[in-house]
């Protein structure tokens, strides 16, 4: 049962003084030396509930966070809730600014040397600054101004793989079983650790001797910066939910990784029974690319596609559970293996991505990525025909049956082709490569 700290002397208390709540007790008995009104829910962060409201009714409230994460939601959320009964609050946050990650009101007493009149200073200036409600209500959204745009400067997007992998946010890498994901994503690995960039491999469905396979074939003998995590070689389960965003955050911090792969994402989520065959909701990916952002890395996570027999028409439409998935991966890579063949075609889509169809072929221990995916699977001759064409702008189909030695059936066919995939266009008898 969550109760208030010190609710009896809160109750003998008549005055009109304020009431500051504070996020644990310890905060509280330094406020309630220093001469503050002050008390806490017990539980911890996140546990204020709307019954609590009725012994801090018709009191001036000021709630005072801790300096995490932890602290500021709950701060809102006890915000929020004593809203459902029009009590009026204001969050200090004034005092935040001298403080560390994590840090708290004791922390900033300690820096200020007990001057609690210069805290309540702060607290003036944040009542004097409350916005309206209205206002408050926007500023949850970000709702600004648009001239405000013009004053805002941001770095230029970087990306860890050729346009395809974003430095910061996440990507979802889907397609089939047995398609060669974990082979794609450990490809993708190999060139950001040959390029310095620390990447974390969950490999959730793998266990050391696989691995480890898998790894000398990718990276030969040379592998600097990746760490592992083979989770059917140790007895810990893995984190799920809001355990795996604090497991993600710690391996960022000891590793100093730029770059987590989750292979498959579907071993951090919670299971649901709601959510059978990997229908996971949105609310489950969006604090993924918010951890992604908030800790400035890249998350990787590898997705599955539909069966053949459910496959939709657009790639995006493949990848199984709600469309709000894809929409809230800021990358969306989607692998479809050719018929007959190891090769794929990988579909680029996101948001800051040039949305492009690609070839990965298969080179024995994962993918080469080919520009083109056209391209990557023309014939010899049809090849050769394209970069005669490139080579000489605007020449006629007569001049490469001269230069092959090859008849005009067969060159004319070749033509036929690459105009057919947008390789090339005909005009006023010429030829075009695009």
């Amino acid at each position: 049962m969550v109760i208030i700290y010190h609710l009896d002397e809160l109750h003998e208390d008549a005055s009109e003084r304020v009431l500051y709540i504070l996020e644990g007790e310890k905060d509280v008995d330094r406020a309630r030396v220093l001469g503050l009104l002050a008390t806490c829910n017990s539980g911890g962060a996140k546990n204020w509930s709307q019954e609590l409201n009725a012994f801090v009714r018709d009191r001036q409230i000021c709630i005072v966070p801790d300096n995490d994460t932890a602290g500021l939601s709950h701060a809102q959320k006890l915000y929020d809730c004593l809203k459902l009964d029009d009590i009026e609050a204001t969050i200090v946050t004034s005092h935040l600014e001298q403080l560390n990650d994590k840090e708290d009101f004791s922390d900033w007493m300690d820096k200020n040397n007990n001057d609690v009149d210069a805290f309540l200073e702060l607290v003036d200036a944040d009542i004097k600054n409350q916005p309206t409600p209205e206002q408050a209500y926007l500023d949850r959204f970000g709702i600004k101004p648009a001239n405000a745009l013009f004053d805002m400067h941001f770095d230029p997007l970087n990306f860890f793989y050729d346009g395809l992998i974003p430095s910061v946010g996440l990507t979802m890498i889907a397609a089939l079983p047995k398609t060669g994901k974990s082979w794609f994503v450990l490809n993708l690995a190999k060139h950001m650790d040959d390029n310095g960039v620390a990447v974390h491999y969950l490999a959730a469905e793998d266990n050391e001797r696989r691995l480890k396979d898998r790894v000398e074939k990718v990276f030969k003998d040379s592998v600097r910066h990746l760490t592992y995590h083979a989770v059917m070689s140790v007895e810990s389960p893995l984190p799920r939910g809001e355990d795996a965003l604090f497991y993600i955050e710690t391996i960022v911090k000891g590793t100093g990784a730029k770059c987590v792969i989750v292979d498959t994402v579907q071993s951090i989520l919670n299971p649901s029974a709601k959510n059978k065959n990997y229908e996971q909701s949105v609310e489950e990916y969006d604090p993924l690319r918010k951890l992604a952002h908030r800790l400035g890395i890249a998350l990787i996570v590898v997705h599955h596609c539909k069966k053949s027999s459910d496959v939709a028409t657009t790639p995006l439409e493949k990848v199984i559970g709600s469309i709000g998935i894809t929409g809230t991966a800021e990358t969306i890579l989607v692998m479809e293996q050719r018929t007959g063949s190891k090769d794929c075609k990988l579909n680029v889509t996101g948001k800051d991505v040039e949305q492009c169809d690609k070839y990965l072929s298969w080179n024995g221990h994962g993918f080469n990525i080919d520009d083109d995916v056209y391209e990557a699977q023309l014939g010899p001759f049809q090849r050769l025909v394209l970069n005669l064409i490139k080579e000489s702008p605007r020449c006629m189909q007569k001049s490469i049956v001269v230069t092959t030695g090859k008849d005009q059936s067969q060159v004319s066919k070749a033509i036929d082709k690459l105009v057919e995939v947008g390789l090339v266009i005909k005009k006023e008898g010429r030829l075009i490569a695009q």
